[in-house]
Order: C-alpha cells, then structure tokens, then sequence
C-alpha cells in the first residue's frame, strides 16, 4: 500500500507542534512507564504499510494502557474577572463652557483567589479511556471611591446625565452638587466539566488527549454607583445651580444574571521534559444554551427622611453564549512508595464568554438626578462580556 501523504504530513506537524507527557527512565518508575511506552504489538494508528516519519525518523501513534483507577484534583486559582461595562460615572469638567472635558471612571477589578475541585476515573478494559469531574469557583468584589479635584468647575455623575438636561437653560446645571462617587462590582462564576476522554501517545515525547462532554455555567455580575451631593459648593457665575441639603446620595443598581448547560470539546496535551518535569497545554471551548437575566436597573435617591426607589425591569431571554478557555503550565510528576502517581502542576490560564450579560439603562435623562427622580428620555440596551484570566497550581494523586 502506499504511504498516504496528507496523513504523514499531518503526524509530523503533530510530532513537531504538539506538547507531550512526561514518562519516567528509570527502574524505580515503572509505574509511569507502563502509561507511556508503547504496546509490544502496537495497532497501525494511520492504515499503511510504511510508518509516517517525523524529521526523518519514524513516528509511533499508539494508544497506552492507561492503568485503571482514581486521581483526585484540587487547584488554586487567582484570577482577574474582567466585563465590557465597568465604567460607573464620569466627571465633567464644565468651564470654559466652550472648552468642556469628560474623564471616565472604570473599576478595575483585582486578582482574586477561587478554587477548582475534580475527580477522574480511568476505565478498565478500555484503552486508553477515562472520564473526568470539576467544579470551578469564584466569588470577587472589587469597589472604587472618586472626587473631583476642582469642585467649583467639576461635577461627577453617571452616563446618562453628565450635562444640563433639556428641561434647564444652558446655565443650570442640576446635578452641580455631585462631587463624588462610588462604584462597586461584584462577580459570581460556577462552572461544571464532564467529559471522556482518549489518551493517544505520538512517539515516546508526545501524549494527547482529545476529550467531549458537556458543561454547566453560573453566572451573576452585579454593579452600583453611588453619587454624594454636597449642598454647600456655591456655583461659579454665570452657573446656576439650586441646592438640596436633604438629598444624600442617588444610586444605581445594575444587576445580571445568565445560566446555561452545553456541548464542550478540547484537547490537552503534556511534553516530556528532563528531570520527570512535563510542559502542559490545553484549549477547549463550548456552546451554551440557557437563560439569561438582564440587569434590573434600580434607582434610589436617599434624602434625610425618605428614600425614592424607582426601576426599570425586564423579563428573562433565552441566551446563547460562546466560551473559550485555554492554559499553560509548567507540571512535576512523582511516585510515592506504594506506587501512587503525585502530580504537581502551575501556570497560567484565561477564559471568555460571550455575552453573558447585558442591561436596559436611561439613555438620556429629562430631569436633574439631584431632585432625587430618574426620568427618562430613552433606554438603550448593552450586552457585555465576561472574562477571566489568571494563574493556577494544581495537586493531584493517582493511585
């Protein structure tokens, strides 16, 4: 027969590309080497005569016999959650009245500690076959405080409403008093793996695992901004501006939520490196189908003795969303006395989804935010992401 070419040139881009797992080369380690040496008699992976070869030396594509059992996991993560929505106010400065600036104020979430648990199994009389379980975590909290500095040609307020609104001439400006704010974001991430999965070993430095399942996701992201009046700034002429000492402070409360369940599809992959230390790669994505929440957009102005609670809401929407995910890592494989397999691995990983959240805001506002009232002009709606990227270490025994 001859030697099919597209599946030879495949193999070595394989041989070349792909990272491998680490196998033990001494005596005392027989337990990983019989994961990863070939089989006396090893099926033909490719259907030819003539084994592919890879930089001019021939390539054996096998399935190990993976030794059955368990391997319990735990992972460390401190990861950095990241969205498309998390500017909470902007501060105008107004003069010169034809010379006017606009600065942003975005939260900058931190780097936070989350965990993942898991648990796999490799079947018996299945070569080369396992099944594999986790539950990945993480809660955060993140908050930011903002002042003007110049609080006689500065104001700080939210998007809707960052000038005079149509209902005051061009030099009164109803929201003047606001001169600081507060911004807070807090996300929560669930996510559950099952899959199966297939060890193919490329040569004596390369192990590969393709695997399919599916996956299950928690999402829940909730953002206020909070706008302190301060009553007691006089108004630089020509600017006119009606103080309210019994307003405190107006908040927004924008709160999304999104759940969904699909197919998830991935490769991971380890190379061999020297002192039994492995190279890890893995990327994997999936396709959601599930519910989403848009944020509830809850206003409140809080006065001395009462409190103005006013809302837009929306109904739940059925949400499609695409994720992603990948790592790299360095890992370190040892063998305790009664034969058990310790693994210890590190690096660094990052995820996206898309459009898991989104909410209905005012647009543009009629009245001042200062009376302590949201009235509205027009809404718009914006969807966002959600990403999360970060560092890992892993411990896992097998046995």
């Amino acid at each position: 027969m001859k030697r099919n070419g597209w599946l030879t040139l495949t193999l070595a881009a394989v041989c070349m590309l792909a990272p491998s797992y680490a196998g033990a080369a001494d005596a005392d380690h027989a337990v990983l080497d019989q994961q990863f040496e070939a089989p006396e008699v090893p099926s033909c992976a490719y259907a030819c005569d003539d084994e592919p070869e890879c930089g001019g030396a021939p390539v054996n594509v096998f399935v190990p016999n993976l030794v059955p059992g368990f391997e319990f996991s735990a992972d460390l993560l401190y990861l950095r959650p990241g969205a498309d929505n998390l500017g909470f106010a902007t501060i105008t400065t107004f003069l010169p009245l034809t010379n006017p600036q606009w600065a942003v104020q975005t939260l900058e979430p931190e780097y936070q500690p989350g965990f993942t648990i898991g648990a796999a199994y490799a079947l018996p009389s299945s070569v080369g076959k396992d099944i594999q379980v986790n539950w990945e975590h993480l809660r955060t909290s993140d908050s930011s405080s903002v002042a003007v500095s110049d609080l006689s040609t500065q104001w700080i307020s939210p998007f809707n409403q960052t000038g005079p609104s149509t209902s005051e001439s061009a030099n009164e400006v109803g929201i003047f008093h606001l001169k600081s704010a507060d911004g807070q974001v807090e996300f929560d991430y669930d996510m559950i793996n099952l899959v199966i999965g297939q060890t193919v070993n490329v040569g004596p430095h390369t192990q590969l695992r393709p695997y399919l399942g599916v996956s299950y996701v928690q999402l829940r992201q909730q953002l206020i901004s909070r706008f302190h009046n301060n009553p007691n700034i006089v108004p630089v002429p020509p600017v006119i501006a009606i103080p309210d000492p019994n307003l405190r402070y107006v908040q927004l409360d924008n709160t999304s939520t999104y759940s969904g369940v699909g197919p998830r599809l991935g490769i991971s992959s380890r190379n061999k490196l020297p002192h039994r230390f492995t190279f890890v790669g893995e990327l994997s994505g999936a396709i959601l189908a599930g519910w989403m929440q848009p944020a509830e957009y809850s206003f409140s102005g809080v006065f001395v003795d009462a409190v103005d609670t006013e809302q837009i809401s929306s109904s739940g929407v059925s949400q499609v969303v695409y994720t992603g995910d990948a790592k790299l890592g360095l890992g370190y494989l040892h063998t305790l006395d009664n034969g058990s397999l310790l693994k210890i691995e590190s690096g660094f990983k990052a995820a996206v989804f898309i459009d898991p959240f989104s909410t209905y805001e005012t647009s543009t506002n009629v009245l001042p935010l200062d009376i302590g009232s949201l009235s509205t002009n027009s809404m718009r709606h914006t969807p966002s992401d959600f990403t999360l990227s970060g560092f890992y270490a892993n411990v896992s025994l097998q046995w």
